[in-house]
């Protein structure tokens, strides 16, 4: 299995967190599944799928007709998406300096 393919059905556990810490024991659950079988390009292209749902979700926040709970919402998740985009990051390295 692929990172990429591994990341495609962990959301449906991912949406169970309840704050960051929930997140971030998840996600390592997640990589712990798939770690070790994975590419350093495909945690790269995992890293940038997320800078591409921050992006999404601060222009969404600062969009001025978004609506309300739009708005709202996109705060917190803006902040779990950083962690799991750090998260990712640093099992990133980890891997890099593995395979080196």
């Amino acid at each position: 299995m692929s990172l990429i393919n591994g990341i495609d059905t962990a959301p449906s556990n991912l949406k169970n967190a309840k704050n960051p810490q929930d997140l971030q024991k998840i996600s390592i659950e997640n990589m712990n599944n798939i770690f070790g079988k994975d590419s350093q390009e495909d945690l790269q292209k995992l890293i940038k799928n997320i800078d591409k749902k921050i992006d999404k979700k601060e222009y969404q926040m600062n969009d001025k007709f978004a609506d309300y709970f739009v708005r709202v919402r996109n705060p917190e998740e803006i902040k779990v998406l950083k962690i799991q985009k750090q998260l990712y990051t640093e099992l990133a390295a980890m891997f890099k300096d593995n395979n080196a």
